[in-house]
């Protein structure tokens, strides 16, 4: 800088003298012209050398001149500034702190002195600016001032991820792989976050712009909604979707139960399956294939209006789809058939003293219980098909009824006579041309049988003769030819059995 230092110190000297010429005044007054004299010699011999020394101590006029508040951004390069100082440049300056990535740049001793760069952290940095005319510490003049430095988060370069291929929709069978692929543009790195109904599956790295979110054996809850988002440190794109199906094959959840029905009344099977529609439902009765239904809904029946006996047997179901098939399932139908006589007991005539025996038959689902009535009364014993009377009596002749039971309803026989005729006795017996002829008092439906030897008490009884009672019973006869000795013959009458 060039030397100006003579007003100033002509300025300070006057500055300083001014309270000298004041106490001199006073002085004055107060003492002898002498001591005047002498006061003032001193006073003005001390201002002028503390005149000297405060010239010499004193700043110029001198002042940092630019801008002491400044601006730039992170990651760009920051407009020089140029320091200057008014009215005279200063040749030496140095700055403190300066932000990482910015330099000051100046010749020493030269008048060409800025701040320049490209600042690498943000903030607002206080800055010393220091300026001198000698670049010794100890000569010259120096000036400061604080450079409000403000460095603000810079524009981020790069480009937002765009998608330009998006995942598919897949359809497949369990168990088998499925994968879906993104590819998206923009600057690197991008991550993909795969999600799937909403939740978040997977956050893959990839700065090949290309994803592919995969599943090594797809089960039924693998199938929904699979998102995807394409991110990196500039933006992110908007989801993109894509649904996959798993074909899975059926499961019976609910099998057909047994069915025990009266003969007449319906009887159904209902069987319920899981599994991608449309299911198809194979019916069959004994392995015989009797209906073929396809149903959406995953339930179907199967039906029978009015069973008859030919519908009990065994029904089985098997389910399939696209995809498989379900094992079969298999329930039973019994058609229970009423009891039913194919015949009333029979009537019967006997003589008193043979054996009674009343028998029935009876259809329909066993088991299969009996009751025999005689006049409408039950008989204590009377419980089976058969009815036996070891000898009959006068009282047994009656009306025999018998009933039969079963799970569907009980029936009722007709009923069958039971008559009982006094011992069976010969009427007559008449000679004859060759012997003689036995008569008797036949009843219907019997056989006889006549039976003669020589001796009461004694010998075999032979049979000489026989005959059939007629339809109706009654008066009956058999020829007894003479026995060839001549002996004496004696006669007895049997029915035959």
């Amino acid at each position: 800088m060039r030397n100006t230092r003579l007003p100033a110190l002509l300025l300070a000297g006057v500055l300083q003298l001014l309270p000298m010429l004041r106490t001199a005044a006073v002085v004055n007054e107060l003492g002898t012209p002498l001591f005047a004299i002498l006061f003032r010699w001193a006073a003005f011999t001390a201002v002028a050398m503390g005149g000297i020394d405060a010239v010499s101590g004193a700043t110029s006029n001198n002042q940092i001149t630019n801008t002491k508040t400044y601006r730039g951004t992170n990651g760009v390069a920051l407009k020089k500034l140029s320091l200057t100082v008014a009215p005279e440049q200063a040749h030496f300056w140095s700055v403190s702190p300066l932000p990482t990535g910015l330099t000051l740049t100046g010749t020493a001793g030269g008048s060409s002195w800025s701040i320049g760069g490209t600042p690498k952290v943000s903030g607002v940095f206080n800055i010393l600016l220091t300026a001198k005319d000698q670049q010794s510490s100890g000569a010259g003049s120096t000036l400061t001032a604080t450079l409000v430095l403000t460095i603000v988060d810079g524009a981020v370069v790069g480009t937002a991820p765009s998608i330009t291929s998006s995942p598919l929709a897949q359809t497949v069978n369990a168990g088998q792989p499925v994968s879906f692929t993104v590819s998206a543009s923009g600057t690197a790195p991008l991550t993909c976050f795969w999600s799937k109904d909403g939740g978040l599956v997977a956050t893959v790295s990839n700065s090949t712009g290309t994803d592919t979110f995969s599943i090594a054996s797809a089960s039924a809850l693998d199938a929904g909604l699979y998102s995807v988002v394409v991110s990196n440190s500039i933006g992110k794109t908007a989801a993109v979707s894509a649904q996959l199906t798993v074909n899975t094959a059926p499961v019976v959840t609910s099998a057909p139960v047994q069915q025990r029905v009266n003969e007449g009344q319906n009887a159904s099977f209902t069987v319920a399956a899981g599994g991608t529609a449309p299911l198809t439902y194979y019916w069959s009765k004994d392995g015989v294939v009797v209906a073929t239904v396809s149903n959406s809904t995953g339930t179907d029946t199967f039906s029978i209006a009015s069973t008859t006996v030919l519908d009990a047997g065994v029904y089985s179901v098997i389910v399939s789809n696209s995809v498989g098939k379900a094992s079969p399932v298999s329930a039973g139908l019994i058609v229970n058939v009423a009891a039913a006589f194919s015949a009333p007991p029979q009537s019967l005539a006997l003589y008193e003293g043979e054996p009674v025996r009343l028998s029935v038959s009876a259809t329909g689902t066993l088991p299969i219980t009996y009751q025999w009535f005689f006049n409408n009364q039950p008989i204590a014993d009377g419980t089976n098909s058969v009815l036996l009377i070891p000898a009959a009596h006068a009282t047994n002749a009656g009306s025999y009824t018998v009933t039969a039971h079963n799970v569907v309803l009980t029936a009722t026989s007709g009923a069958g006579v039971l008559t009982i005729a006094p011992a069976l006795q010969i009427s007559t017996i008449t000679p004859t041309a060759t012997g003689y002829r036995v008569d008797w008092s036949s009843l219907a439906s019997h056989s006889y049988a006549v039976e003669t030897r020589s001796a009461v008490e004694s010998g075999v009884w032979v049979v000489s003769g026989t005959a059939l009672a007629p339809s109706g019973g009654g008066a009956t006869s058999a020829n007894v030819d003479v026995a060839p000795s001549g002996e004496p013959q004696f006669v007895r009458l049997r029915v035959l059995p």
